[in-house]
């Protein structure tokens, strides 16, 4: 499972790809203020010039950023991978404006492709996308066994109630013909 996140063959789905980029924001966030010089001072040890510096926090910080940057790195190249595009298409982004806007458009909104591409198989990377036309296949076949159920069920149905009928049924045929019924009534007799 590990591997999904760190090696860029396979796919993503747009759920992953936004989960990865909320954790990505996230940290940031929560690292900032140690990142910069005066953000540490402003979290309550002014008088430190180690603090203010940034020389405590930031370096056990780098691994972990860079790690996270890791991650990003992998889900953009895979969520590409699950549109049927190389990962080279994350050069687009470096176009100012332009191209961070086009990939969070691509990446973010667009659904990957249906069934197997170059890049793997449909769900081999988790990809949402890949497994609502799973459900879409599999709810077919359902479709098909609850409809052979269906018809199944209303078959026995119209012949118990062909059954429960027939008596009745019978007794108008024969009042049609001009039977007698087998009661011996005087309904039906000709005259």
């Amino acid at each position: 499972m590990l591997g999904r996140f760190l090696w860029i063959n396979g796919r993503n789905g747009r759920l992953q790809w936004w989960m990865t980029g909320i954790v990505q924001i996230a940290v940031f966030l929560l690292s900032a203020p140690f990142l910069l010089p005066d953000g540490l001072a402003s979290l309550g040890n002014k008088g430190s010039d180690a603090l203010k510096d940034g020389a405590l926090a930031s370096p056990a910080l780098l691994p972990v950023l860079a790690f996270i940057a890791w991650l990003g790195l992998v889900s953009n190249i895979r969520r590409y991978h699950d549109r049927n595009k190389s990962g080279w298409w994350l050069l687009f982004g470096f176009i100012p404006l332009i191209g961070a806007l086009w990939q969070i458009i691509e990446l973010g909104f667009l659904s990957g492709t249906q069934g197997d591409n170059d890049y793997g198989p449909a769900g081999g990377g988790g990809s949402v996308d890949s497994e609502i036309g799973e459900m879409r296949s599999r709810s077919g076949v359902l479709a098909k066994v609850d409809d052979d159920y269906l018809e199944e069920y209303a078959r026995k149905y119209a012949a118990e109630q062909a059954l429960k009928a027939a008596p009745a049924v019978a007794a108008v045929a024969r009042a049609s013909f001009g039977q007698a019924p087998s009661g011996g009534g005087a309904f039906g007799k000709r005259r």
